[in-house]
């Protein structure tokens, strides 16, 4: 496969593009197609482990437009943690958006963390499953 360099590539129609197939691809382009399947994989590890532990959530899908507030976090359930000093334990809700390749929040998602927090919510912005398990401070049984 000939590979065009992206200078070349830019000056050209995006319908030409398309016609060369994955050798009319933009690096930044390829960059971002990567890290969309790279988020998917996180998510649906996410939601095998969720379901895989019984735990009940929320999840806000990444391959359709979303129904949901702008800005609402990607999954949503209940964690219970320990009370530091104490061995009661207690359930708080939990926000999990997953960002992967030092993507950032948008402004919005920003505005929701900040609202979600105000009220209660734990909420954590993780790359991997074991990213969150490390927030969530999960040890195996």
């Amino acid at each position: 496969m000939t590979v065009l360099p992206d200078n070349i590539l830019k000056r050209m129609n995006k319908l030409d593009r398309a016609k060369l197939g994955k050798a009319g691809v933009l690096a930044s382009e390829a960059n971002a197609i990567q890290l969309a399947k790279r988020e998917k994989d996180v998510h649906r590890e996410i939601s095998q482990w969720l379901n895989l532990h019984d735990i009940f959530f929320f999840h806000s899908r990444t391959d359709r437009r979303a129904t949901t507030q702008n800005g609402t976090p990607d999954y949503a359930f209940l964690w219970e943690f320990e009370q530091s000093g104490n061995l009661a334990k207690h359930l708080t809700g939990v926000a999990i958006e997953v960002k992967v390749g030092g993507n950032k929040l948008s402004d919005e998602q920003e505005k929701v963390m900040w609202r979600m927090r105000d009220n209660g919510w734990i909420y954590y912005v993780c790359d991997s499953l074991k990213d969150m398990l490390l927030k969530l401070d999960y040890k195996q049984p």
